[in-house]
């Protein structure tokens, strides 16, 4: 049972990990016009809540793994 957890942890960490990480991605545009780029950047803390949780969560499930009865 504690296998079954662990693994659906890493899943889901894993998962959130990635979803953190792509839309840390979809927060940046840029305009190159010439010579001259333009950039904007959302300052959300959204995406690194995301990551930094589902890093949390696979380290638990890890954990969950290595731990012995």
């Amino acid at each position: 049972m504690k296998q079954t957890i662990g693994i659906i942890l890493i899943i889901l960490g894993g998962f959130l990990a990635f979803t953190g990480y792509q839309k840390m991605d979809e927060n940046k545009a840029s305009v190159k016009i010439g010579g001259l780029e333009l950039s904007a950047e959302n300052n959300d803390n959204t995406p690194m809540v995301y990551l930094i949780g589902g890093v949390a969560i696979a380290a638990f499930g890890i954990y969950m793994l290595g731990r012995k009865n």
